[in-house]
């Protein structure tokens, strides 16, 4: 089974999201790479967070806005725990863990960053969606 978490990243006071953006793709995430090598997750996904026009916050389509503060979510997904604890162990290799924080202390702000493992992960293909609208709903719970 695999094992996935996520991380809620904000970005360092003064950067703008574009130079946040810049520097965790062109700088942080080779250099993550170049240390863990072969344990590197099956995926690692960036979501950045769409601003409004104006740039005057994050394009929010419900709910309210402050709640949604963050730059970006990350998804990292691992064949199992094994392989990320594999990966973990190599980051928090003190050497490594130094070289990892201070690289992030350039770019976001590492007091805000929230972690989660998710649990169960449930979506519907193209093939199930077609056999729910050809059902149609009871509306029973």
């Amino acid at each position: 089974m695999t094992f996935t978490f996520l991380v809620y990243v904000w970005r360092k006071p003064g950067l703008s999201p574009a130079q946040f953006k810049h520097y965790y793709e062109t700088v942080h995430i080779p250099l993550v790479t170049s240390i863990v090598g072969d344990s590197w997750p099956l995926t690692h996904v960036r979501r950045y967070t769409a601003l409004k026009e104006d740039s005057s916050g994050p394009s929010v389509m419900l709910g309210d806005p402050t709640s949604f503060d963050y730059d970006v979510l990350v998804e990292e997904t691992f064949e199992d725990e094994g392989a990320f604890q594999r990966f973990y162990d190599v980051v928090r290799h003190p050497d490594h863990a130094k070289t990892i924080e201070e690289d992030e202390d350039r770019f976001l702000d590492r007091a805000r960053m929230r972690v989660v493992v998710v649990g169960d992960i449930v979506s519907i293909s193209p093939e199930q969606r077609a056999a729910l609208i050809g059902k149609g709903s009871s509306g029973k719970v």
